[in-house]
């Protein structure tokens, strides 16, 4: 996670952080305090300082604000399930920290962002690739093909409801392929209402 604070002078917690460390032939195991989502922490002025952050710091150098530390060494061990247990989160080998976004270490994580990111291929088996995948404004992907399936599915019903003739609808798949139907024609009304009360009298 995010600092919320950077923290200051971190060569002054440099003795207090050697004496919680084991080292192994792997990852440096924090022995001391524990948060509530598995992180080591040490104490500073009242405020929590998380180990792995403290040892990014004092080894690599400062975090450049608003990025992550990852623990590559979870991300590399295909046993373990992630999660407030994960043992990897006590790890402040610095060979095992890199400072990331929050994307990327989402990303590369055991979350279930991160397995809907490295699929492939949608439910229904259509390939995630350029032409046929939508992008939404909250970055998940959505199938074309799909979409455009369950469209042409509720347009015929559309058309039914809204005595909607087949060319119209013909024109919103072909130039709103990725739109709902009652939405183009609900905003095609509403500008034809407006275009005709802003009109001057004849």
């Amino acid at each position: 996670m995010a600092n919320d604070h950077p923290i200051a002078d971190p060569q002054q917690y440099a003795a207090r952080f050697e004496a919680k460390v084991r080292r192994t032939d792997t990852c440096w195991i924090w022995t001391g305090a524990i948060d509530g989502y598995g992180y080591g922490k040490l104490k500073s002025n009242g405020r929590g300082i998380r180990a792995h952050r403290l040892a990014h710091e004092l080894f690599i150098g400062v975090i450049p604000e608003g990025l992550h530390v990852d623990h590559l060494c979870h991300n590399s061990d295909e046993d373990c399930a992630g999660g407030d247990s994960c043992q990897h989160r006590r790890c402040v080998n610095p060979a095992h920290l890199e400072a990331v976004t929050h994307r990327a270490n989402l990303l590369r994580g055991k979350t279930i962002v991160a397995a809907a990111a490295r699929k492939t291929h949608c439910p229904k088996g259509h390939p995630y690739d350029e032409a046929n995948t939508v992008v939404q404004g909250d970055g998940a992907r959505r199938c074309r093909t799909c979409r455009l399936t369950a469209e042409r599915g509720r347009g015929k019903r559309d058309r039914n409801r809204h005595d909607v003739p087949a060319s119209v609808m013909r024109l919103i798949q072909e130039h709103f392929p990725d739109q709902d139907v009652a939405s183009v024609l609900d905003r095609a009304v509403r500008s034809l209402a407006h275009e005709c009360a802003n009109r001057p009298a004849a």
